[in-house]
């Protein structure tokens, strides 16, 4: 598959972070929320699809899990477990997400610009095709905020079986830059 660049967080290009071990819900997996960016052939950082950047600085990271269907002793068993991938050409505040082929998209997620001045917060939106267990890790990178506001980070996820619920989430984000 070819590689792409979607819109990068400032700070994250050239930052090369190890393959995900272990479950992607354990804190070997994407505990980090700063998303896996495979170093190129000369060692330099491949931004791609494996994550993007909203709004300049909320770098969301996807990912998924898939379970057997239950066995007569109502077990079950994860079959395969990946990472997210973003449709070409996202937005500065929108993306789609696909978890198996480019052209069965499974997720949108955008954040609307313009929320700080209506409520001091930036606001997530996502909307789900899937009943998939997938999770969402969105980090706010902090562009030009003090220390203190560096790295929020929320987590959305469906677990595997009902269809997803929207997501809408217009308080959890609270750094706003004046």
């Amino acid at each position: 598959m070819k590689r792409i660049r979607m819109p990068a967080c400032p700070g994250v290009t050239n930052r090369v972070l190890p393959e995900p071990v272990g479950s992607p819900w354990s804190p070997t997996g994407i505990s980090t929320g700063t998303g896996w960016i495979r170093p190129a052939a000369n060692g330099t950082a491949v931004g791609g699809v494996d994550y993007t950047c909203l709004l300049h600085r909320f770098e969301v990271v996807p990912s998924y899990v898939v379970y057997s269907a239950p066995a007569a002793d109502g077990h079950v068993t994860e079959t395969s477990r990946g990472r997210g991938h973003f449709v070409p050409d996202a937005t500065n505040n929108s993306a789609i997400i696909w978890f198996f082929s480019p052209d069965n998209w499974e997720v949108l997620v955008k954040m609307p610009s313009g929320t700080c001045a209506l409520s001091h917060t930036y606001w997530l939106f996502a909307a789900a095709t899937t009943n998939l267990h997938y999770k969402l890790v969105v980090t706010d990178i902090g562009s030009g905020i003090g220390p203190e506001e560096r790295g929020q980070q929320r987590i959305y996820f469906n677990y595997s079986g009902p269809p997803a619920p929207a997501i809408i989430d217009t308080t959890s984000f609270t750094a706003c830059v004046p």
